[in-house]
């Protein structure tokens, strides 16, 4: 017979149990969008988010994704483990991938090119500036989404890591190949500089071979420079990176992606109607882009 105080631990740990997942428990799935990831909407509110599912040692960097709230990163509403898993609600971004919309619509103008990835640089700049910096390790034109406010996200950050000094390699390879980094592959830890050589990569491709005669010749050594085998020979971050790419632009998209910035760095995300985008609305539009 199960005594008087076994039976009120055994409820405790219960009530503790359904207190702990209860905000994630609020979420009915609607449809299951890949392996581990489903929309869901919210039973009281209706808002529509995405569920996803991580290993447990996920969490600081969902945590720190939370904390941040940072633009251009669709936003982590909250974090339970359930039956040893990590479970995220996170804002619902709907928009096209960089993907399709290369597929749809073909390569861009080396300018517009280097305006997109300057945007794409400054939301991994937030992430690269953090105090240790988040890396995001599988930046691919698939986890780029296009919104029809014309904001850029980087989503998925289910191979991400938080840089930690004295590691001498990664653990385990973690990103795509074809954007990964040489260092991602084992060879040395990969930090800030390993985002830099995806985003090189993503430059290079949305130009796309036809267009490369008419790309200024500046714009070649600044991907071949962000693309270079070693990090040590890349630019450092995401902001050297955009700094670099801002001296290929034109005056008239240098101050609209100026204007940009302005934009995004004073908005504050609680403020009803935010975006949360990168830049505003217009300014892909205006830039000639998207």
């Amino acid at each position: 017979m199960t005594s008087k105080k076994t039976g009120e631990r055994i409820k405790d740990g219960f009530m503790e149990e359904v207190m702990r997942i209860m905000p994630v428990m609020c979420y009915a799935e609607i449809a299951e969008l890949g392996a581990g990831v489903d929309l869901v909407r919210h039973i009281e509110t209706g808002r529509i988010a995405v569920r996803k599912r991580y290993p447990p040692d996920m969490r600081p960097v969902c945590e720190c994704l939370k904390k941040e709230k940072m633009p251009g990163i669709p936003e982590i509403l909250e974090i339970c483990e359930e039956n040893e898993e990590l479970v995220i609600i996170e804002e619902y971004v709907q928009g096209m991938t960089l993907r399709d919309y290369l597929e749809r619509y073909g390569p861009l103008p080396a300018n517009r090119a280097a305006f997109c990835t300057a945007v794409l640089a400054s939301v991994l700049e937030e992430c690269h500036h953090l105090t240790p910096p988040v890396v995001h390790r599988d930046v691919k034109p698939e986890n780029v989404i296009l919104t029809e406010s014309r904001l850029f996200y980087i989503v998925d950050f289910g191979a991400a890591k938080i840089v930690s000094e004295g590691e001498e390699r990664d653990a385990n390879f973690q990103g795509t190949p074809g954007y990964a980094a040489p260092e991602q592959y084992g060879f040395a830890p990969s930090g800030p500089a390993a985002d830099v050589y995806a985003l090189g990569i993503l430059f290079y491709e949305m130009i796309g071979a036809k267009n490369w005669n008419s790309a200024p010749l500046r714009v070649g050594k600044v991907i071949r420079k962000a693309t270079s085998a070693l990090p040590e020979n890349r630019f450092c971050d995401a902001g050297e990176l955009k700094r670099a790419i801002l001296t290929c632009l034109p005056p008239e998209m240098l101050n609209i992606f100026l204007a940009g910035e302005f934009y995004h760095k004073s908005v504050n995300r609680t403020k009803k109607g935010d975006k949360n985008g990168i830049c505003g609305g217009s300014l892909l539009c205006d830039s000639g882009g998207f």
